[in-house]
């Protein structure tokens, strides 16, 4: 099971093709010949424009909890004020460290652990995410 933290309002946009310059909603050129063979004269397939961050259960509780120090909320399912976030995250730098779980094995069940370089990488998604949901005035949305 996973934990996605994203936007409501995620965006998506059709890439130009860099051989071509064909885009399928701004300069669709399905009669120009493209070398490139996933162009097809629109450019790549569409891609997901706004930053998500997607994370196993355990990771997820760590960033609600340990990173972000929310005690009382829901660790699977919920909605993050930005501006709280932006806030919390300024000292989510300084619990990173408390965060770090070795990998382990218990039986059938392995653990992957969480280093320090991964949860650096997550405050700094997160605090992407909580700059443009600030901008755009909107939660952040976990589920």
């Amino acid at each position: 099971m996973s934990v996605s933290f994203y936007l409501r309002s995620g965006e998506t946009a059709f890439p130009s093709c860099p051989s071509c310059g064909g885009n399928m909603a701004f300069n669709p050129a399905p009669d120009r010949e493209c070398a490139d063979a996933s162009c097809l004269g629109y450019g790549p397939e569409m891609i997901k424009s706004t930053p998500e961050l997607n994370v196993a259960n355990a990771n997820a509780r760590v960033i609600i909890r340990d990173l972000l120090g929310y005690t009382e909320a829901e660790v699977y399912e919920g909605e993050l004020d930005a501006e709280d976030v932006k806030l919390r995250l300024s000292m989510a730098g300084y619990r990173a460290a408390g965060a770090v779980r070795p990998a382990a094995q218990q039986g059938n069940v392995y653990s992957c652990g969480l280093d320090l370089e991964r949860i650096q990488s997550y405050i700094e998604t997160l605090g992407t995410l909580a700059e443009l949901a600030s901008r755009r005035g909107e939660p952040i949305v976990y589920n």
